[in-house]
């Protein structure tokens, strides 16, 4: 599990592509990687990863195919920036909301501009997360928890603060790029519990369900 508040911003060291498969060599910079151990998640771009070796600030990471076909991560570059975020303890503070891990998909950035001292990202909206994303709801982008701030039937806008800006790759994205997307958990578990239920939500819907 994580928050959406990314640690560091890293690089990727080196990527091995096997077919619709990779390992990523990435390094987590500035951080005391003692602690972390083989086995453990850390979030890269938003992709919940385990941790399959770690040498000097460097861990390395695999993605099956799910991943390789559903994330931005086959779209890395060696030399990339990427956020990183270690899974969070159980006695930690949860700054961002709850964030798996899984990726829903990827959404490409169809507008930027600034407002102040505010930067907007107008993106695509897919068609499977038109009702789990609401307006001023949360969302995550490659990793980042953010705020929606608007929603229309094809697209929904984001805004980032300049901490945001300059503390995660978010802040160099430009129109046309692609990025990873996961929508509310609670959203998604709720929106199944309707479905497999064939209802719709109302206040006695809500109240059944312990909201």
């Amino acid at each position: 599990m994580f928050t959406g508040i990314v640690e560091k911003m890293g690089r990727v060291q080196k990527i091995t592509h096997q077919r619709e498969s990779m390992v990523l060599d990435v390094l987590f910079p500035e951080t005391d990687l003692k602690a972390t151990k083989m086995g453990d998640s850390i979030a890269v771009n938003g992709v919940c990863l385990t941790v399959i070796a770690i040498n000097e600030g460097v861990f390395s990471a695999e993605a099956m195919p799910e991943t390789y076909r559903t994330t931005n991560l086959s779209l890395l570059k060696q030399g990339e920036p990427v956020n990183l975020e270690r899974s969070l303890p159980i006695t930690g503070r949860l700054d961002g909301h709850f964030v798996s891990g899984h990726v829903d998909g990827t959404v490409k950035i169809n507008r930027r501009w600034q407002e102040q001292n505010a930067i907007y990202y107008e993106l695509a909206l897919l068609p499977s997360e038109k009702r789990r994303i609401v307006k001023k709801g949360s969302i995550t982008l490659d990793g980042t928890s953010l705020t929606v701030i608007d929603k229309s039937t094809d697209a929904f806008v984001v805004a980032l603060i300049p901490h945001s800006a300059a503390h995660t790759v978010l802040g160099q994205k430009k129109v046309g790029d692609i990025v990873n997307l996961e929508s509310d958990l609670l959203s998604k578990y709720l929106g199944a519990l309707v479905e497999d239920n064939g209802q719709s939500i109302s206040q006695s819907f809500l109240k059944q369900h312990g909201y």
